[in-house]
C-alpha cells in the first residue's frame, strides 16, 4: 500500500526515511539522556536510569543533573549545552 501511495505521491517516499530513521532511533537508540536522573531509585528519573542500567543498554548513556557529577555511576552534565548529540532522551 505504501509503495503504491509513493509512486503516486512521490514527496512520500522522504516522508518513509524520516519515519525509519524515527523508529530506528527509538527502538534502538545509540545513546540515551536521562534528564532529571537520580540516584534515590524511588524518584521516577532515579528508577528509569536504574532499570536502563539493569537492562544491560550497551550503548551511550548520559544524565542530566545540575547537582550531581555522578548519578548511579554514570556521569551527570549540568547544562543542556554540554550533552553530546544523543538519539533520545528521556523527560
Amino acid at each position: 500500500m505504501f509503495l503504491f501511495l509513493s509512486f503516486i505521491f512521490p514527496e512520500l517516499k522522504h516522508k518513509q526515511n524520516f519515519f525509519s530513521m524515527i523508529n530506528d532511533k527509538l527502538l534502538n537508540p545509540g545513546s540515551i539522556v536521562i534528564v532529571g536522573g537520580s540516584n534515590n531509585k524511588h524518584k521516577p528519573g532515579g528508577k528509569l536510569l536504574e532499570n536502563i542500567l539493569k537492562g544491560n543498554y550497551t550503548g551511550k548513556l548520559y544524565v542530566l543533573n545540575p547537582r550531581e557529577d555522578v548519578v548511579q555511576g554514570v556521569r551527570s552534565y549540568k547544562e543542556v549545552n554540554e550533552l553530546p548529540d544523543t538519539d533520545l532522551a528521556f523527560l
